[in-house]
């Protein structure tokens, strides 16, 4: 993995995922609801508009400290809108917040770009790998389901073996 200081963190709904605050990061949580941007690019949801916000996306983007700067201009932009009394503040955030993805899709399709195809690949098993113990945990918050399940069957969903699918996770 790069290490970097400046990073973004995806999430979206269906995805579980605990937070604990830590006094060493600081930064930016930008929430918002798909309805809320709905519409800005006229068809797609926003899972197919941006790819950060799906289970074959990656969850991680590195930035480099420029990309950093212009992203927190952008987030520093959106909050000051949001503290003002302006009457048009709600549109004007909507179009602040898709620029600010967009400006992110930007570089997450750069960075995408330079992967290897066996990075990619394995980023794909990972995160299908990912999404199916999240339904499986939800299903057991739900109590769908009862009884513990095992990488074998894990592997068997995604069509691959244990084996293969162990290496790919470590």
């Amino acid at each position: 993995l790069q290490t970097s200081k400046q990073c973004i963190y995806f999430s979206h709904p269906g995805k579980l995922e605990s937070w604990k605050a830590n006094p060493d990061n600081h930064g930016y949580v930008v929430c918002f609801s798909e309805e809320f941007i709905q519409g800005f690019d006229g068809k797609q949801s926003l899972d197919q508009s941006f790819p950060f916000f799906n289970f074959e996306g990656n969850s991680i983007l590195y930035l480099t400290e420029s990309e950093a700067r212009v992203l927190q201009y952008t987030v520093e932009e959106m909050i000051e809108e949001a503290e003002s009394y302006r009457p048009d503040r709600k549109s004007m955030l909507k179009y602040q917040l898709f620029q600010y993805l967009i400006q992110i899709r930007r570089i997450y399709e750069k960075s995408d770009a330079e992967l290897s195809t066996e990075v990619k690949n394995n980023t794909s098993i990972f995160n299908r790998f990912r999404r199916e113990l999240d339904h499986y945990f939800t299903d057991l918050a739900n109590g769908k389901e009862q009884t513990q399940v095992s990488v074998s069957e894990i592997a068997s969903r995604l069509a691959l073996t244990p084996g293969y699918l162990g290496t790919v996770v470590k």
